[in-house]
């Protein structure tokens, strides 16, 4: 174990490591932190499976890493090794790369490939049974630490993992509306298992990323103490497009206790555009201001639209008495504006309507924007 004492040595030197019982190497196996296993190491659970991961810490020497696992199910079990891992050399110098990623794909890595039992429970307490792993570091001359003649007596950081049949998922229902895309799953029976919801985004299918992840089991909505409803977390809201017609792939999963998530399948995933829908109604209101010599003047004001795609506004007129007699009178090519003035063409009451379009024109060329109640296209 000669990179291990000497790294221990010359971290002692540096840091003045004079207390016996202090060792600076991590891969000592009389330092009282780490007992000279590998530390730092992550679990991720699977179906019939585990991921055992860790870093290396690019010390001179490390040549590979031997993976041991034990079943806490069965009293009369003790650490096996069950697979090895080479170290990542840097060709250059032949040291082990700092911050070098490991995984290990329990039983697929495995020595002796066998299928972990699934959602084993321990009928006195309730709780999973665990698998437990360690990872030791081996040296370029051989020499492993911790001593794996010592794996089950020293009490060396063990790691757990409690494997799991995956939920079943979601079956997403898309609901649409200008720019906006709501996903619902309110007919999903949640299992007694399931803690979250993960929903994931996608522009081709191919790629994807998480895009929001929901507690399956929260009571409390927001500061104001609304209790939510079961329904009220079955359901996702994608409102950032910034036109009619983009196309995105959404995949819905459930992830239960043991962080194991539902597999990918095609009925859990859906294609959504956005339709050709135009924004919503402007809220307005108009104003006649006289003139000398009997005439006035219509100052009309409303508050922009909110729409991503918007980039106009179209102010119709009418008189009063012909209620399908409306026609274009200004449009305001200028998504911000908020405000126009007119000089009525003739005397006598005049009505008015604003409304904002979008960049998406409809087939026939007309804008797409809500008209008028009563317009006639010419």
């Amino acid at each position: 174990m000669r990179f291990f004492a000497l790294c221990c040595a010359a971290a002692a030197l540096l840091i003045g490591c004079g207390d016996a019982d202090h060792f600076a190497s991590p891969y000592d196996a009389r330092n009282p932190l780490t007992e000279g296993g590998v530390v730092g190491v992550e679990i991720i659970n699977g179906d019939e499976s585990a991921m055992v991961m860790w870093r290396g810490l690019g010390l001179s020497g490390t040549s590979s890493y031997r993976i041991y696992r034990r079943y806490m199910g069965d009293p009369n079990s003790t650490y096996e090794l069950i697979g090895e891992k080479q170290a990542e050399l840097d060709p250059s110098t032949g040291i082990e790369v700092k911050n070098a990623l490991y995984r290990f794909e329990d039983p697929q890595d495995s020595l002796n490939p066998t299928a972990l039992l699934n959602d084993s429970m321990d009928p006195a307490t309730g709780n999973r049974v665990p698998y437990l792993y360690r990872v030791s570091a081996v040296d370029d001359e051989g020499a492993e630490s911790p001593d794996p003649s010592a794996l089950d007596e020293r009490p060396w950081l063990g790691y757990s993992a409690t494997p799991s049949e995956p939920p079943a998922g979601p079956i997403p229902v898309p609901l649409t509306s200008d720019l906006r895309i709501e996903l619902e799953w309110t007919e999903y029976a949640l299992p007694d298992d399931v803690q979250a919801y993960r929903v994931y985004a996608s522009n081709d299918g191919i790629e994807w990323t998480l895009a929001q992840e929901i507690d399956a089991r929260q009571t409390v909505g927001n500061d104001t103490g609304q209790i939510l409803r079961e329904e009220d977390l079955k359901r996702y809201v994608d409102d950032q497009f910034t036109q009619d017609g983009q196309v995105r792939h959404y995949r819905t999963g459930a992830v239960d206790d043991a962080g194991v998530e539902s597999a990918a399948e095609p009925s859990n995933q859906v294609e959504v555009a956005t339709p050709n829908l135009p924004p919503a109604g402007v809220p307005f209101v108009f104003e006649a201001l006289p003139l000398p010599g009997g005439l006035q003047r219509i100052h009309i004001v409303w508050a922009p639209a909110p729409e991503a795609d918007v980039v106009g506004y179209n102010v119709y007129e009418r008189a009063p008495l012909d209620p399908t007699g409306w026609t274009l009178r200004e449009t305001l090519e200028n998504p911000a504006a908020s405000e126009t003035w007119l000089t009525p063409d003739e005397d006598g009451l005049i009505d008015y309507f604003v409304t904002a379009y979008d960049d998406t024109p409809r087939d026939d060329g007309s804008f797409d924007q809500i008209y008028p109640p009563g317009f006639v296209n010419p």
